[in-house]
């Protein structure tokens, strides 16, 4: 397991945070900030459950959203997104497939919307129908999932990621130090910080 994390930290792009839970490595919490797009906006919290006979397994990983999320791929009742239409994830191969390839699909679907193999079909309906019922909808979840990143009612596992409101008061000084590690080593520059800026979903970190 702890060779699919390395593998995470060098193919999974800025804008996505996970980390395994504290209580079990077969579950990992993770978010992902949408920057552009229909979801351009979006802080979308979601859990990866790894089988418990991984990597020696013919079943998929599930990774579910917690964050209500209309979108043609992702069920509608289970937030579950659907790997059945990637032939990448057909059946569980070791040697062929890995943890970090379901990160990466999972944030192609934000930016390349496909229907072809729908399991929300009313999502999908409007997509290809009435784009502009779909981005009401879309519009919805993406405001929704702003208000939820800061609830911290979920306190299941110390790995949680929680969030905090800006609070110039409070960050202003952090925001500082980390400029100042940002001048010093552009290395650093996709630093994970656990608060957000309103109006914006650029890391202070990365703030010029």
């Amino acid at each position: 397991m702890t060779s699919s994390s390395n593998l995470l930290k060098n193919h999974v792009d800025p804008g996505i945070y996970v980390i395994p839970a504290a209580k079990t490595p077969f579950i990992w919490f993770g978010v992902i900030f949408v920057r552009s797009g229909f979801y351009a906006g979006g802080i979308f919290r979601f859990r990866l459950f790894i089988p418990y006979t991984f990597p020696e397994c013919k079943e998929c990983p599930k990774l579910i959203f917690e964050t209500p999320l209309f979108h043609p791929y992702v069920n509608s009742l289970t937030n579950e997104l659907y790997l059945g239409n990637n032939c990448l994830f057909t059946e569980w191969q070791k040697d062929i497939n890995h943890l970090w390839q379901v990160i990466c699909y999972m944030k192609t679907i934000f930016y390349n919307i496909q229907t072809n193999c729908a399991i929300n079909q009313l999502a999908a309906d409007l997509y290809e129908n009435n784009k502009e019922e779909f981005l009401k909808s879309v519009m919805e979840c993406v405001q929704n999932s702003k208000v939820k990143i800061y609830d911290k009612t979920s306190k299941d596992d110390p790995n949680y990621l929680l969030f905090d409101e800006y609070n110039s008061q409070i960050h202003e000084s952090y925001k500082e130090i980390f400029r100042k590690e940002k001048k010093s080593s552009e290395s650093n520059s996709s630093r994970s910080v656990s608060w957000i800026q309103p109006g914006t979903l650029k890391a202070l970190s990365r703030h010029n």
